[in-house]
Order: structure tokens, then sequence, then C-alpha cells
């Protein structure tokens, strides 16, 4: 199996870096435990250093005997999000988005949402089951947003206030004695044209392979686990898309997935805003689930 992950697993060459920059790299590598912001792929030629991080480390309270990811999440380093982004879906012979449902909304114009018609009757504001949800993305400026959607059990919801340009993630935030979603929760765009996201009954979260980089940060994926059944065989295509020139790339494919395969990289990929990162996957024969992790960081840029 081959990646471009599996490429960092040799120390790549020494490479001169501009002094005004060697402070700061040896501030993330301290942070984090891992070589970012070096400007180049191992193999390639040195490029111009961007200006990617606004604050690299800036402690403010020492969580005595946590590592620095651990500190991360805790807010110890000032200007970087640390997080995980999990996704599953039965796929079968041809390509699908691992995501519950196959969804993946890469829309080119923001617009309101809803929670579809023809969920269940407990699924509603005083009922047993989810009463609120939130929802997570972005706004056509690509800048975080979210908003809580009341249920309405078998009927539509009202549509939000706020136009989303994508859809991260969405969770049940409140609910009656049965503490979960009843039956699936289908988002869609409020004209009731598209559907966006589903959170799958029980579960009262979506699982979505897709990463959307806001603005005024970049992404570094530090991590990716994919699990698939021993039974079978599985294709993983990790994915890249850039909606400023209508393009997208492949960052890697895993051939040959039986059971659980989980790929470091010894210096993160950077991906800069406003760009989206998803997972798709494949198996050999008749169907089977695929599920993944990303872990990865959210670093303010300046």
């Amino acid at each position: 199996m081959r990646s471009l992950f599996s490429l960092f697993s040799a120390k790549p060459k020494k490479l001169k870096k501009p002094k005004t920059w060697k402070k700061k790299i040896r501030e993330a590598q301290l942070s984090f435990g891992v070589s970012i912001l070096h400007g180049v792929l191992p193999h390639t030629k040195e490029v111009p250093m961007p200006a990617y991080v606004k604050t690299v480390y800036s402690a403010a309270t020492d969580h005595a005997g946590l590592d620095q990811h651990n500190e991360t999440a805790v807010g110890d380093h000032k200007g970087v999000v640390s997080d995980r982004k999990f996704g599953f879906n039965n796929v079968g012979t041809s390509a699908v988005v691992i995501s519950d449902g196959g969804l993946l909304w890469r829309p080119t114009t923001a617009i309101t949402i809803r929670v579809k018609i023809g969920g269940n009757a407990a699924d509603t504001a005083a009922g047993t089951g989810a009463q609120t949800i939130r929802v997570y993305g972005v706004n056509s400026d690509w800048e975080e947003i979210f908003e809580d959607i009341i249920l309405a059990g078998a009927s539509v919801s009202s549509a939000t206030t706020e136009a989303f340009l994508r859809v991260t993630r969405a969770k049940v935030l409140t609910a009656g004695s049965g503490e979960v979603n009843v039956a699936a929760i289908d988002i869609e765009t409020s004209d009731g044209v598209t559907d966006i996201a589903l959170i799958a009954a029980g579960l009262g979260q979506t699982e979505i392979g897709h990463i959307a980089v806001p603005a005024g940060r970049v992404l570094l994926i530090e991590a990716a686990t994919i699990f698939a059944d021993t039974s079978k065989t599985a294709d993983v295509n990790i994915w890249v898309g850039d909606p400023a020139n209508s393009v997208k790339r492949s960052i890697g494919r895993i051939i040959g997935i039986s059971g659980e395969v989980v790929l470091k990289a010894f210096a993160p990929d950077i991906f800069e805003e406003k760009m989206d990162l998803w997972v798709e996957g494949v198996v050999s024969s008749g169907t089977d689930g695929i599920s993944v992790w990303i872990d990865y960081l959210l670093v303010e840029v300046g």
C-alpha cells in the first residue's frame, strides 16, 4: 500500500531556511513534536517560506503531565485548534464518499438549510428523542458559523437564519428521556432540492469524512486511520478540492486495505484556507463498511 503519507516515513534532506523563520520553525517543532512550516515536501525543491502561522505557541497555562497535542486540545496553544473528523459509510464496488449516506455538499453559493420532512414523531421540541440539533459549517466568506434547529418530528423544520456554504458537522444538542435521535435526521437546503448531511438513527452526530478549511487558517493533517472489514479488501482515495480554481486532486491512494491502517506524516501536509478535504472508498466485492478518522490541526494565519 502506498500513499503520499508514506513519503514522510524517511527523514527529508536538510534544507536552508530563511533566518527570520528559524525561531518559528523551532517553536512549531517544540509545540507539536513534528516538523512543520518547512515550505517543502521531501524530494522537492525549496520554495519561499509562506507566512503561515500568526501565533504558533503561546501557553497561558502549563498543564503539567500533558503532551503538546493535549495541551493544544485544552487551549494552551493560542491560535491552534486540534480536532478529529470521522466518517463512515457502507460502500460498494463504485467509489463513494465516506460519510453517512455518501453525502458530500460543496456548493458554489451559500444557502439556508433545514431538517427534511419524514423524521420520527419522537424527535421534536417536546419529544422523548432529539429535540434540537446544532449544525456547524462556514458561510459565504468561509467564516466558521453554527446554528441550532428545533426539530418538528415528521414535519419539516424551519429554515436557518444563517446561509451555509459548507456543513462540516451536526449533532443532537438537546433530547428527551431517550437521550438521542430515534430516527435519521436528514439535513437539506431550505428549497428542498439538495440533501446535505445525515445524522443516522441513534447516533446523535453526523459521520462526515470531510473538512472545510475556514478563512484565516491552514489545515495540517497529522494522521489518518482507516478501518475496513477483514473479509474483503478496500481501496481509499483522499481528495483535496480547491473551489476557487474548480479543481480537485488526490493526495494519496491506499490500496488493498483489510483491517486497520494508520497513516502518520513525518511532516504534516499543509492546506490553505478555503479548501476541502474528503475521503472516498470502494470495496472489492459486495458491500462493506469503511470508517476513517482524520486527526488534524487548524492553525491561525497572519
